[in-house]
């Protein structure tokens, strides 16, 4: 490597500095990133940058179905009922971020996701997130079973959130 390159130094699990070679050590220069390495992505024009992780839920697009809401009906159907409720949930907080660019940040409680999609979604979407993360608290929180219909509902209206769907009202 030749006199001042930069290097990525690994420490354990996490990415901690970027220290300049050929200078015997004596001018690290730190920059601390996170532990996930994926959670950077470069910022949009606007600065909006939406995160990867909600808690320990990975939102990222790719992490996902295509089709949320039939995956998450067949996971219901399977008897896999908390898989399909963490399913849209996911799919719900992936797509406030990422398609409305609701600003939830990695600590963002379902209350705190709630009040900043007022802000940012029309009645209807707004009602269905509603219903949806209080189905999630009542079951996840609560134990207390959900209603097969209103699940399918659910599994059937997540769609609306959805990009083309945003482009077509606009």
């Amino acid at each position: 490597m030749d006199r001042g390159s930069v290097s990525l130094v690994q420490s354990g699990r996490t990415r901690r500095r970027l220290v300049r070679r050929g200078t015997g050590g004596r001018v690290p220069r730190r920059l601390h990133l996170p532990d996930r390495a994926s959670a950077w992505r470069p910022p949009a024009t606007d600065g909006f940058v939406a995160p990867t992780h909600v808690q320990d839920l990975d939102i990222r697009p790719e992490s996902l179905p295509s089709d949320i809401g039939s995956a998450a009906r067949l996971l219901w159907d399977r008897g896999e009922h908390r898989a399909a409720l963490a399913l849209l949930y996911r799919g719900l907080l992936s797509r406030l971020a990422h398609v409305h660019r609701v600003p939830i940040r990695d600590s963002t409680t379902e209350g705190d996701c709630l009040a900043l999609a007022a802000t940012h979604l029309d009645g209807r979407r707004h009602s269905y997130a509603l219903r949806l993360v209080r189905v999630w608290q009542r079951t996840v929180y609560a134990h207390q079973p959900a209603n097969t219909p209103l699940v399918y509902d659910l599994c059937d209206g997540f769609a609306m959130l959805d990009a083309a769907s945003v482009e077509a009202r606009a």
